[in-house]
């Protein structure tokens, strides 16, 4: 991904129903109707064990195709330049065919600058959140119960990679979801409703996460909460950030600290695993810790989840 100004994605026509059943597993779909007993020949969408069985065929069809990936029923290509893409897209239409894949044209983006990806928009720039929804979230209006704010929290919380200290942002907002809380719209949810909405329609674009770079995390906590940025070439690759818990408000500010650290560690686990980070935070009496032979219990429980 990183390079790509190249893109293109290609549906799976019907997803599962692609799938034929042997007949020991089509017997196991069997179910009954006012007019007898059926059961599915193709795999049916409702099967639990349905997404698995998909995505691990459609992995096995991509495999040693670099620059294409699978996410259900969407394969992705992104190429650096028209060539490299065009040899990628016919490799893996080879593939499809090999597989007896059918694609469904009218769904399909091909060799586009950009496009819409599992709500998200693929660019030459960098990741974009998915328009449709940005445009979604920017034209609801204030919540009248809370239903409405679960509803907005929860598009708020689909585009969380671009917003930063959102868990400071949306608390108001969180304070009117708690079951021992009555609903009453304040000035200060106003406030933090229009503020996010205002985020979510101007997102920062992020860059697209790269193998061979080094990578940097700026982590922080506050009274209630804890944020963080994985940054590459001082560019912001994802954000995240959480409350704390009751328990967790308690803590003294260095372990609220190494908490945030776990939390940054952990939520970009598939980005750090294996590699070398550095980590920035304006907590000095942090460096005492790190620099401890024989850290005490508490320490060591706390930094655990990261270590792993």
């Amino acid at each position: 991904m990183p390079g790509a100004k190249v893109f293109s994605v290609l549906d799976a026509k019907s997803g599962f129903l692609q799938i034929e059943l042997d007949d020991d597993s089509s017997l196991l779909t069997t179910f009954n109707t006012p007019v007898g007993r059926f059961r599915w020949l193709r795999l049916p969408f409702g099967v639990k064990c349905a997404p698995e069985i998909f995505h691990r065929i459609m992995d096995c069809m991509l495999e040693g195709i670099s620059g294409a990936t699978a996410i259900m029923d969407d394969i992705q290509i992104a190429a650096p330049d028209v060539k490299t893409h065009d040899a990628i897209l016919c490799k893996v239409v080879e593939r499809a065919n090999s597989y007896n894949l059918r694609l469904n044209f009218r769904k399909c983006h091909i060799r586009q600058s950009e496009v819409p990806y599992v709500g998200h928009l693929l660019t030459a720039g960098g990741l974009k959140p998915d328009p449709a929804k940005v445009e979604t979230v920017r034209c609801m209006t204030p919540p009248t119960d809370k239903k409405g704010v679960r509803r907005f929290l929860g598009f708020v919380t689909y585009l969380s990679k671009f917003i930063p200290n959102l868990s400071e942002e949306d608390a108001p907002l969180h304070q009117l979801i708690k079951s021992n809380v009555e609903f009453s719209w304040q000035p200060a949810q106003e406030k933090a409703f229009d503020r996010l909405k205002k985020l979510c329609s101007h997102p920062p674009v992020l860059k697209y996460c790269d193998p061979a770079e080094p990578v940097m995390i700026f982590f922080d906590a506050s009274s209630s909460g804890l944020g963080a940025v994985l940054l590459q070439d001082d560019h912001p690759v994802a954000f995240s950030s959480r409350s704390l818990t009751d328990a967790e408000t308690r803590y003294a500010q260095i372990e609220k600290e190494m908490l945030s650290i776990v939390h940054a560690c952990t939520k970009f686990h598939h980005y750090l695993f294996g590699k070398q980070v550095t980590v920035f935070n304006d907590h000095k009496p942090l460096e005492d810790i790190f620099a401890a032979l024989n850290p005490n219990a508490h320490t060591e429980d706390a930094f655990a989840p990261a270590m792993v």
